[in-house]
């Protein structure tokens, strides 16, 4: 995904989001081409991809005549995150931390967690639970991410706090709404 914001990191690799929003925009065509006139965008990167999956969406819509739905599963939980006791939408967070230790529990090492507690910044945070969400975000800086980076290995929020079994209850969720879409679609 669109990964700016990440590139202090080694490793990370970012594409443009008008890189990502055509080639998304190309695959829908290929699959509208193909007969397949409803379609479910899952997002994988948080908030960072949602407004080029909208843009993309939109022209999808527009142009070709399909059905374009967004699954975002930080607007998905919202719901349930705080019935489930989890702190605000970071980076490798405990609401990530306990999904990944519900279902691969074998890639995270909790002893190895370093918690960076997430600071309330009015108007601009970014937290679709966080009743006040404006939606206006910018990837962070990459001094702002160094210094992350440096802090906690990249984490924002508090891993420590994370388990499996509440990251089961959420992954059950999010599947739960999948399907709640997938049938909405079927209907339309």
């Amino acid at each position: 995904g669109w990964s700016p914001h990440h590139m202090v990191l080694p490793g990370t690799i970012t594409i443009r989001p008008e890189v990502l929003s055509e080639m998304t925009y190309d695959i829908i065509e290929s699959l509208v081409a193909h007969g397949l006139n409803k379609i479910i965008l899952i997002n994988g990167h948080r908030i960072v991809n949602v407004v080029w999956m909208q843009l993309c969406a939109q022209k999808a819509q527009s142009k070709l005549g399909c059905i374009v739905k967004i699954f975002d599963p930080a607007y998905m939980s919202k719901d349930i995150v705080k019935e489930l006791g989890f702190g605000p939408v970071g980076h490798a967070e405990e609401i990530e931390t306990s999904h990944m230790m519900a279902r691969f529990p074998d890639m995270v090492h909790l002893e190895k967690a370093v918690d960076n507690p997430i600071k309330d910044t009015p108007l601009y945070s970014v937290d679709p639970t966080y009743e006040h969400d404006t939606l206006c975000y910018v990837p962070s800086s990459l001094a702002h991410a160094k210094a992350a980076a440096e802090k906690s290995g990249g984490c924002t929020g508090e891993p420590s706090n994370a388990d499996a079994e509440r990251g089961k209850i959420y992954h059950d969720h999010l599947v739960s709404n999948l399907v709640k879409v997938v049938e909405q679609l079927q209907s339309e």
